[in-house]
């Protein structure tokens, strides 16, 4: 999820969706974030919700997540010499083309055991784009 600010109300916009997209036998028992302040009254809150079971464990920790930020290393890698964006259009933009193309680059895709034309109908799915040719993919 991509925030302008990185404060309570998003961090407990992204637990909320993150958890409700999960079934409840399915939530976990910990959660570990890093140690920025804005992430305990949003697990706090999701507590009071019953969203979040009342023992969950909340872990914050500064290297226990980096399985997740190891995923995120090669966007740093392509956006660190842009020097940042100048909006959070362009900045959903870019993280989004590198993504896919992470995805192809993993095989991550049922359309990737097939042709390039299954490839091309993935980036254009992905990217929301459609031509006329489109239809003779």
């Amino acid at each position: 999820m991509l925030s302008s600010t990185r404060n309570y109300q998003a961090a407990y916009r992204f637990l909320k969706n993150a958890f409700k997209k999960t079934r409840v036998n399915e939530r976990p028992l910990k959660v570990t974030t890093d140690k920025h302040p804005c992430y305990a009254p949003a697990i706090q809150a999701l507590k009071k919700e019953k969203l979040l079971k009342s023992h969950v464990e909340h872990r914050q920790h500064q290297y226990l997540n980096n399985v997740i930020e190891s995923d995120h290393r090669r966007i740093k890698r392509r956006t660190r010499p842009m020097m940042g964006f100048k909006s959070l259009v362009s900045a959903k933009r870019v993280i989004k083309g590198i993504e896919a193309m992470n995805m192809i680059v993993k095989k991550q895709s049922c359309f990737f055991a097939g042709s390039i034309h299954d490839q091309i109908y993935f980036i254009h799915r992905i990217f929301n784009i459609y031509t006329p040719t489109m239809s003779k993919i």
